[in-house]
């Protein structure tokens, strides 16, 4: 029972102890980017060993043929490449630190397009405004086309309209004309009726006072 209380009476002064200084433990972990092929050299079962300048703290790193390999064939099939190396900050060496237990990866880097410069943007904005315009114009002339090709369908079709209703007047017209000598003709054979009647009347007339003078 002793014993477990001493255990516990010394976690209380460790504690304390952390607690007074304000250091706590953390754990560090490198990471260097390199994207051109490093000199390494050969070390022990084939393993590369080469050194990483890092704002002037030299860093020693060795890896496997196989990890090697990763970094040699990259450099062979991309034109721009970067490689990711992380580890533990291993011991002090001459000018820089070792890394250990290092892992590598590898990824193509894309090469950025160029920014154009105002004068190259300036001309593709000219250029879009001009094909833009030219397009506008392209179709405001294809509207007025379409319009005046409307006008003339329309202008031919009311002259054809006032074609065929003058065709109609002048055919009634004619029947018109037809129907008036019609009826000065049906007038004088009235009229020709009239005087054949007037002449019998007379001739009656005339008989008859014959008659009344003779019985006279």
């Amino acid at each position: 029972m002793l014993e477990i209380m001493s255990i516990h009476k010394a976690d209380e002064i460790n504690q304390l102890k952390k607690t007074k200084s304000g250091i706590i433990t953390g754990k560090m972990e490198l990471n260097i980017k390199i994207n051109e092929l490093p000199i390494a050299k050969t070390v022990k079962n084939g393993w590369q060993e080469f050194n990483v300048d890092c704002d002037g703290t030299m860093f020693t790193i060795k890896v496997k043929p196989k990890v090697w390999k990763k970094i040699t064939t990259a450099n062979e099939m991309y034109s721009m490449w970067v490689a990711v190396i992380t580890g533990k900050l291993g011991a002090k060496i001459n000018k820089g630190f070792r890394v250990e237990q290092p892992g590598i990866q590898v990824f193509e880097k894309k090469p950025k397009a160029p920014k154009p410069d105002k004068a190259q943007l300036q001309a593709q904005s000219q250029a879009q405004l001009q094909a833009q315009l030219a397009q506008s114009q392209a179709q405001l002339a294809q509207s007025q086309a379409q319009l005046q090709a409307q006008l003339q369908n329309q202008s031919h079709e009311q002259l054809d309209q006032s074609q065929e209703q003058l065709a109609q007047s002048q055919a009634q017209l004619a029947q018109s004309q037809e129907q008036l000598e019609q009826s000065q003709e049906q007038l004088k054979q009235s009229q020709e009726q009239l005087a054949q009647s007037q002449e019998q009347l007379q001739e009656q007339l005339a008989q008859s006072q014959a008659q009344l003078q003779a019985q006279a």
